[in-house]
Parts: C-alpha cells; structure tokens; sequence
C-alpha cells in the first residue's frame, strides 16, 4: 500500500461508467418494459444500492486500495433502446489524502453486474463493457476522458 501519510486530504471527485448491452430488442424491452422493473423488483433501485455499496467497500475487496471515507455517491442509469443498453455512471466524492477513482469504478462495475442479476431471466446473453474513469478532481492532476478520445 503507497504511503499518503504526508499528503493533506483534499476534496476528490470522480466518475465512472459501464454499460450493459442486451442481446435483442425483445430482450431490452421486456427488461424495462414494466413500470415495477424485472421479475426481481426494482432494477435500477436494487442496482444503485449495490454500487453504493461497492463504493463503500472498495478498500476490503481491492487489496492495496486504501479504505477513504466517502462522503457523497450519486448513480445516473440512460437507458439507450438504439444500442440495447444501460449505461451507468457513478459519481464519488471524498476528502481524502488519495483519489477516488477505484471506488467509482467498483461501483459502476457492481451496479452493472447487478442489472444484470435482475435481468437475466429475459437475456443471458448480457454484455458488460466499457468501464472506465470519466473524470477525476482533486490530486496532482484533473483528469476527463474526453482529454485522450478527443470527445
């Protein structure tokens, strides 16, 4: 684990995303089709739960991750019908003396994994992809993506 005993804790933010793409539109539409979600219940509030969750446990699952007191956690889920997916952003925030980007991470990433619990009575064939840090703030350097794509 890298020492960050001589840093000061500052506000860090960070967002990151991961989609989940549907194997057909009958799929896709049958999953979100019902105003009470999947045959599980509530997709998308089961799912920011989850990730909440992921957040806050991130230091126990990943090993050299330190444990960071998160003060703020927010989950944006688009639904895409042209693409068949769910794309779902998570924002985190902390003061902290490191970054909170791996913890955004686990929490899309867990959000994404538990849509598609919730969903694969309709599609097994799910797809979990594009995961990835959108934007940080608050450490030696801010970061977007749209820096390296050119988006």
């Amino acid at each position: 684990m890298v020492n960050v005993s001589h840093k000061q804790p500052k506000h860090r933010t960070a967002r990151a995303v991961a989609s989940v793409l549907f194997s057909s539109d009958a799929a896709y539409d049958a999953a979100f089709s019902s105003s009470r979600g999947s045959a599980k219940g509530p997709v998308f509030s089961v799912a920011e739960l989850a990730g909440i969750n992921a957040v806050k446990q991130t230091g126990f699952l990943v090993p050299l991750a330190h444990t960071l007191n998160v003060t703020h956690v927010q989950f944006s889920f688009d639904l895409i019908p042209s693409e068949r997916r769910v794309s779902i952003t998570c924002s985190a925030e902390c003061v902290e003396r490191t970054g909170i980007e791996v913890e955004a991470m686990m929490g899309a990433s867990v959000a994404a994994v538990t849509v598609f619990d919730m969903c694969k009575a309709v599609d097994k064939a799910m797809v979990i992809t594009d995961i990835q840090v959108l934007s940080k703030t608050g450490g030696k350097t801010d970061y977007s993506a749209q820096q390296v794509s050119g988006k």
